[in-house]
């Protein structure tokens, strides 16, 4: 299998070391033996809980027409539009509600004498003027216009057709779904003025007015807002982990600060962003500790219109040649070594910062002490609403089409949401999150004199969850922070990378993992080399490679690597069906230490069902199964990759082994282990054992001794069990059967 080490920012040290889609509102699949009876036709309709919805009807014009399935209706003959001719849908939102449409999107059929022209108009103009393209079999119909948002009244849309060659010609609509966002009004108002909330406390039917200072971590902390002013001369910071989160519009004469750690939340698509003078937002970012001048870390800009090198840019202390962007399309790898052949893929980054790019910047100066953590600074208009990045694919067919794109918004981004949004399928499952844990060395794969190690990223996919670095560091929990950069791989040949508000969370805590029966696995030494794995059991996951569940293991040559083997790939993340039976999973382990050494696998971290669960691991090189709950399988390794030696065994509780054996008895089996190595067996003195089975915890059977002795007690030294666990099934003379798990 080829190295992948294409995430590597290569870089010669010449100088020191030569929202189209958002949310349904108003739906119907219209799954009905004969819909078009009722006018209107409300059954299966799925409404926001904040609107009315009329279902869908038909004009005076138009007859209902008998079909299954779909809303049907004749009568479309005339030879130009008319205006009792329609199909029609209300939306009303309740009180202290609006709608903020995005689109509405139908499947329409018409029959051979059926309509052949259509139009979609609304009762905003009293239904004077045409929505989009619709056709007759059906459109998607872009309503972010202005005139479709902020509406706090009823709203009818109308779609009309015309043109049919016989009033018998039917047309109907199959299904149809509105996408929108439904949010409060603002009708009431309550101001900050330095000291106390006047009128009332601030929540998310009120519109904030700050006019005044206000830290949240002395004056009240986080809260939520319905719209905010910012007035001029005055400060709304936002420290710690606390938030702020706005259902729409923000307006900033003054200032609006985000520390580290903090997060500045709006969640309607259609809301704006207004800096009035010298308003603006600032975002600060504190990095973890950088090593050397040479450190990078992985960014993307929060605000608009930001441009590498200009002050306030967050990057313009970092010189103007350390800062990196990557583009696929130039990676072409012909000789196979991992490395694109034009070291073109990595280059300079110039010009503006695009939203949702991510951006590889060295530390600020050379000249400060190290290590250090540095604070980045970036200003201006935040970025909100949906933000569409391109992706790009690798000139050669069979190259990886890694794509370094990052979290564009003043706030914490939900991975998950990220991935699973319907505008993101051409994008693989897991991102790939950089530690920089360790520095450049000449002894890491790459063509210049020092280069870093894929080994520093760690790995995160919604289905399963997150795994540590090769280099340490704990597992992601799926939240990518504010400005954060992450490399993804693209699975089709073109399209673009969607962010919307959706996304946006206000804390760190959201823990979108779907996963709840999973184990981590490490392999270590005692010389600081580690690698994990993460196996999940959830529902949607197969035993094959599947989007969303399973994440590569990335190798960057370092001295260990662990991971799970499907398809024969090599994953660090591994989402399987949900565990109702025993699952023998195959482990590999690559090990570049010359010579026998001493290693240890063993459990991290233990979640769900597999709390109570049998795990061991299985060695066919030495035919020992471990109980991996009793503690970390100790074992020699010589250098090599080994795909076959190991297997991870987890078997649910119900499914014990012990269970599946017939025990008929209350008596109690005793098993002792012996100073020379041989075990003793022990029953009750009022009983004799007539026969012993030994079985591991496959359920194979290794021994099977028929005892001649009249003995309650009994001693055997079993040369050839190596197992570290094992079930002991002792028959006795009164017929009854006992069962034991023992220890060597």
């Amino acid at each position: 299998m080829k190295k992948k080490y294409y995430l590597l920012l290569l870089v010669c040290f010449s100088l020191a070391f030569n929202s189209s889609f958002g949310q349904s509102i108003f739906n119907n699949p219209i799954t009905d033996p004969n819909p078009s009876i009722s006018n209107p036709f409300v059954v299966g309709q799925i409404v926001d809980a904040n609107i009315v919805a009329s279902g869908i009807g038909r004009g005076a014009g138009i007859n209902g027409a008998n079909a299954a399935n779909r809303y049907n209706a004749r009568s479309w003959n005339t030879a130009a539009l008319d205006n009792t001719a329609y199909f029609e849908f209300t939306l009303n939102p309740n009180m202290g509600y609006e709608i903020d449409f995005i689109s509405f999107i139908y499947t329409g059929q018409a029959s051979g004498a059926g309509p052949n022209a259509i139009a979609l108009r609304s009762s905003l103009d009293a239904y004077t003027s045409d929505i989009g393209v619709p056709t007759i079999a059906g459109s998607t119909i872009d309503l972010s216009a202005m005139a479709y948002q902020n509406i706090s009244g009823p709203i009818t849309f109308g779609i009309y057709a015309w043109g049919a060659s016989s009033a018998i010609g039917t047309f109907s609509i199959n299904d149809f779904t509105f996408n929108g966002i439904v949010g409060l009004e603002c009708p009431l108002t309550t101001t900050w003025d330095g000291t106390m909330w006047t009128p009332a406390l601030p929540d998310n039917t009120y519109s904030i007015v700050i006019d005044g200072d206000y830290d949240t971590a002395t004056d009240g902390g986080s809260f939520d807002a319905c719209s905010l002013f910012v007035n001029a001369g005055n400060t709304l910071a936002i420290q710690g982990t606390d938030y702020v989160q706005v259902t729409n519009d923000v307006t900033i004469d003054g200032t609006i600060l985000v520390a580290s750690e903090a997060n500045f939340v709006q969640l309607d698509v259609a809301s704006t962003v207004t800096l009035n003078g010298v308003g603006t937002g600032i975002v600060q970012k504190t990095t973890t500790p950088l090593q050397a001048y040479y450190s990078y870390t992985y960014w993307s800009s929060p605000f608009v219109n930001e441009t590498l090198g200009e002050v306030g840019s967050g990057l313009d202390l970092v010189p103007v040649n350390r800062v990196f962007d990557y583009d696929a399309s130039n990676f072409e790898d012909t000789d196979t070594d991992g490395f694109d052949d034009n070291s073109n893929d990595w280059a300079i980054a110039t010009g503006p910062m695009i939203p949702g790019k991510g951006y590889a910047a060295f530390a600020q100066s050379s000249a400060m002490p190290f290590p250090q953590a540095q604070t980045y600074t970036f200003d201006g208009q935040f970025n909100n609403g949906q933000i569409t990045t391109l992706v790009t694919v690798s000139v050669a067919a069979g190259d990886p089409n890694w794509n370094f794109l990052g979290n564009p918004y003043p706030s914490g981004l939900n991975a998950g949401t990220f991935l699973t949004h319907p505008a993101n399928v051409g994008l693989d499952g897991t991102i790939y999150l950089w530690t920089h844990n360790s520095a450049p060395l000449g002894a890491n794969p790459g063509p210049d004199n020092l280069n870093f190690s894929v080994d520093d990223y760690a790995s995160y996919n919604p289905g399963t969850g997150g795994v540590a670095a090769v280099t340490g560091g704990t597992a992601p929990t799926g939240i990518i922070a504010s400005g954060q950069g992450f490399f993804i791989e693209a699975l089709t040949s073109s399209g673009v990378a969607t962010f919307n508000n959706s996304m946006r969370v206000t804390t760190g805590n959201d823990d979108f993992f779907r996963a709840t029966d999973r184990v981590w696995l490490n392999l270590e030494n005692d010389y600081g080399a580690f690698s994990q794995i993460l196996i999940g059991f959830v529902e949607g996951a197969t035993i094959g490679v599947d989007r969303l569940y399973d994440g590569k293991r990335l190798d960057g040559g370092s001295y260990i690597s662990f991971f799970s083997i499907i398809e024969d790939g090599h994953y660090a993340i591994q989402g399987l069906e949900e565990l109702t039976e025993e699952k023998v999973i195959p482990l590999g382990i690559k090990n570049l230490v010359s010579g026998e050494n001493e290693y240890r696998i063993s459990i991290d971290n233990i979640e769900g069902i597999l709390e109570t669960s049998e795990i061991f691991l299985v060695d066919n090189l030495t035919n020992v199964t471990h109980d991996l709950n009793s503690g970390a399988y100790v074992f020699n390794s010589e250098e090599g990759i080994f795909k076959e030696r190991f297997e991870l065994l987890l078997r649910p509780e119900a499914l014990s082994i012990i269970d599946n054996l017939t025990d008929d008895s209350t008596e109690d089996l005793m098993i002792t282990k012996n100073g020379d190595g041989s075990l003793t067996f022990t029953v009750a003195s009022n009983t004799e054992i007539r026969n012993i089975q030994i079985f591991d915890v496959l359920g194979r059977q290794l021994y099977d001794i028929n005892i001649t002795e009249q003995e309650n007690q009994i001693r055997f030294k079993l040369a050839e069990l190596n197992q570290v666990v094992f079930i002991a099934k002792a028959t006795l003379a009164n017929g009854n059967v006992l069962i034991k798990k023992g220890l060597k």
